[in-house]
C-alpha cells in the first residue's frame, strides 16, 4: 500500500480524484458521497485497507479542501470501506468467517444482508444529517478561495487527465481475477509509476523511488503539501513492525492458554441458544482486543463457539455473521489493533478522534445484539426459515425454544 500510494500520487491518480471531487461535490453531500465511493471501491476490490489507502486518501484531500473535519471524513471513509469488506466475495474476511465456522460463502453473504444493509443505511442517514446541518465543517462555511487555491495548486503540479484512472482499473481487474491482494495492489502501484512517465513527464527511476520512499512536492500551499507528501514502502516499516508485535502478542496469549483461561469459566453458563448467540458477541471483541487482528479473532472465536452452536443445532452461518458483524467492523476500533494502526496511519487521523463517527460499526453491533436477543434471523438446521421476533407479532423462533442435544 505504501508503494501504491506513492506511485498514484506521482501519476496524478489521487490528485485527479481530489480535483474532480473539489469541482463537483457539494459540501452538504460530501460525507454521503465519500461513503458511497468507498463502498463501491471496497465492493469491487474486496479490501478495506486498499480502499482507505486509495479512495480514502483522496476523500481526505477533498474533505480538507471543503473544510470538513478530518475526523468525520475518516469516519465516512471507514464506514464505506468496511461495508464493502463485509460483502465483497473478494474479501479475505468474507471468505475466512464462513470457512472457520463451517458455512458457505453464499449462505454467509445472504445472512449478512440482514444486518449490513440496515447498518449502512443508518450510517448514510447520520452522515447526511451532519452534512445537511453543517456539522462537519471546521469553519462556519466552505472557503471557496481555499478550494480554488487547492485546485489551482493541483493543476500547477499535475497533468489532470482521465487517463489517471488506469491504475485503479488495473487493481480492480486483477482482484476480479482473484489474484492475491498484495500482488494486485503492487501491480497497481507499478502501473501508476509507469503511467507517470507519459502523463506527468517523470522517469522510471522517479517512479521506483516514490514507490519506496514516498512522494514529495512543494506547492506553496501548506494544506495541499500535507495531502500530497505521503506514501512509500519505507514509511510503512514502523507500521508493519507494530502489526507484527501486536499479532505476535495475541499468539503468545492464545498459545500459553490465557485466552482459554479467560473464557472457560463462562462456557458452563451458556445453557440456551439465546445465551450462546449473545455470548459470541463479547467473545469476538475479547479475542480482537487480545489478538489485535480480525483473523485471530475469527479463528479463536469459531474454535470456541462452534461446538456450542452445534450442540443447540444453530446453523453455522449465524456464527459466521456474528464474527463479521462484530469483528470486521471493529478492526479499526482499538488503537493497538492492526486495522486501527493502518487507518490512522494512512488517513492521518488518530483512532480516538474518528471513533465517535464510526456509525456503520455502531449500527452493526447494535443490530447484531438486537437479533441475538430476539432470535430474529437466528435459525437452526431443523428450521432455517427466518421468523419475526415475538414483539413484532411473529411466533417465537424454535431456535430459542428447543432444548440442547445430548
Amino acid at each position: 500500500m505504501g508503494a501504491l500510494i506513492g506511485a498514484w500520487l506521482l501519476s496524478g491518480t489521487v490528485p485527479a480524484i481530489i480535483y474532480a471531487g473539489l469541482s463537483t461535490i457539494s459540501p452538504k453531500y460530501f460525507l454521503v458521497t465519500a461513503v458511497l465511493l468507498c463502498m463501491a471501491t471496497s465492493l469491487a476490490t474486496g479490501t478495506s485497507w486498499g480502499t482507505m489507502g486509495t479512495m480514502g486518501v483522496a476523500m481526505m484531500g477533498v474533505g480538507a479542501g471543503l473544510d470538513v473535519s478530518p475526523a468525520i471524513t475518516a469516519g465516512a471513509v471507514i464506514s464505506g470501506a468496511y461495508f464493502g469488506d463485509k460483502l465483497s466475495p473478494l474479501s479475505d474476511s468474507t471468505n475466512l468467517a464462513p470457512a472457520v465456522c463451517g458455512s458457505t460463502l453464499i449462505e454467509h453473504m445472504q445472512r449478512m444482508l440482514w444486518t449490513t444493509v440496515p447498518a449502512i443505511l443508518i450510517a448514510l442517514l447520520a452522515f447526511f444529517l451532519i452534512g445537511l446541518f453543517g456539522g462537519g465543517h471546521d469553519g462556519a462555511s466552505t472557503d471557496q478561495a481555499q478550494v480554488e487555491a487547492i485546485r489551482q495548486g493541483l493543476l500547477a503540479q499535475f497533468n489532470i487527465s482521465g487517463w489517471a484512472v488506469l491504475p485503479i482499473i488495473v487493481v480492480v481487474a486483477l482482484l476480479a481475477l482473484r489474484l492475491p491482494a498484495y500482488l494486485a495492489i503492487f501491480a497497481g502501484g507499478l502501473a501508476g509509476a509507469l503511467l507517470a512517465i507519459p502523463l506527468q513527464g517523470a522517469s522510471l527511476t522517479q517512479g521506483l523511488n516514490v514507490m519506496y520512499s514516498g512522494f514529495s512536492v512543494e506547492t506553496g500551499i501548506d494544506n495541499l503539501n500535507g495531502l500530497l507528501n505521503r506514501g512509500g514502502m519505507s514509511h510503512m516499516f514502523e507500521l508493519a513492525l507494530l502489526f507484527v508485535l501486536a499479532v505476535s502478542l495475541g499468539g503468545v496469549l492464545e498459545g500459553t492458554g490465557v485466552v482459554g483461561a479467560l473464557v472457560k469459566p463462562v462456557l458452563p453458563r451458556l445453557s440456551s441458544p439465546r445465551r450462546v448467540t449473545l455470548s459470541a458477541i463479547p467473545m469476538v471483541l475479547v479475542t480482537l482486543v487480545i489478538g489485535a487482528s480480525f483473523s485471530f479473532a475469527a479463528v479463536v472465536t469459531a474454535t470456541i463457539m462452534r461446538p456450542l452452536y452445534d450442540q443447540f443445532d444453530l446453523e453455522p452461518k449465524n456464527l459466521s455473521r456474528t464474527i463479521e458483524d462484530i469483528g470486521t467492523v471493529n478492526d479499526p476500533t482499538f488503537p493497538w489493533s492492526s486495522g486501527a494502526l493502518y487507518a490512522s496511519g494512512v488517513l492521518g487521523v488518530a483512532t480516538l478522534d474518528y471513533l465517535p463517527f464510526m456509525f456503520f460499526m455502531m449500527a452493526s453491533v447494535a443490530l447484531s445484539i438486537l437479533y441475538a436477543a430476539t432470535g430474529f434471523t437466528i435459525t437452526t438446521r431443523r428450521d432455517p426459515v427466518v421468523r419475526l421476533p415475538a414483539f413484532l407479532g411473529g411466533s417465537r423462533a424454535p431456535a430459542l425454544a428447543r432444548a440442547p442435544r445430548g
